[in-house]
């Protein structure tokens, strides 16, 4: 997922308490991993690269699709 410190993330995993303290827990098989945007709460759709890749040839492309996103996701911490 390349999430880094202070991304919002939701996943998926199997929780198991600590033997040693009731109030800990191991979790294991994280998967289903989706970012969520930070001012909505909306979970931001990962898409494989080979789907609907588009090489953007120009700066003035490329600063189009980083606006679009921003439109629909928010700033990028």
């Amino acid at each position: 997922m390349n999430a880094q410190k202070g991304d919002i993330i939701t996943f998926t995993a199997t929780v198991e308490p600590s033997q040693d303290d009731p109030k800990f827990g191991f979790f294991k098989r994280p998967a289903k991993g989706s970012f969520v945007n930070e001012k909505t709460g909306e979970i931001i759709p990962s898409y494989p690269l080979y789907q609907d890749v588009q090489v953007l040839t120009t700066p003035d492309l490329l600063a189009e699709a980083q606006q679009k996103w921003r439109d629909l996701y928010g700033e990028v911490r």
